[in-house]
């Protein structure tokens, strides 16, 4: 996935969830990441304080691809582990959490399959046109 998909996703994401008022959020504790995650966001989080409130430019978007994508991995990683662990804790036994398990991970490989099949294209030209 290129730079410019990733910030066009946010975008539409940004947009779709204008005017949904979340009364609550979720954290992870910043003191359970490990010296390198906390390196990792660390400097995430300075290039965003950079250029806030607005998005980077695109030039700051590619040089820095990598450390944008491992900072979303590591995220959505601790995402999910948490709330594989927390569903865990609601099963009564061995065999229902390892069928919770199987269950779940093929949704989220089916869901990362088909997840870019939704994006037309007429929303890539969309996309482009804003571009230019």
């Amino acid at each position: 996935m290129k730079v410019q998909d990733i910030s066009w996703k946010l975008t539409r994401l940004a947009e779709k969830m204008e005017g949904v008022s979340i009364s609550c959020t979720t954290r992870i504790d910043w003191n359970c990441l490990t010296e390198r995650e906390r390196m990792l966001l660390g400097k995430v989080w300075d290039i965003h304080d950079k250029y806030a409130p607005n998005l980077p430019p695109d030039d700051v978007l590619v040089e820095n691809y990598e450390l944008f994508i491992k900072g979303i991995q590591l995220m959505a990683r601790r995402a999910v582990d948490l709330f594989v662990s927390v569903m865990s804790k609601s099963f009564g036994d061995e065999i229902e959490v390892w069928f919770f398990k199987l269950h779940f991970y093929n949704f989220m490989e089916d869901l990362i399959e088909a997840g870019f099949e939704y994006i037309t294209e007429q929303d890539e030209l969309k996309f482009f046109r804003k571009r230019k």
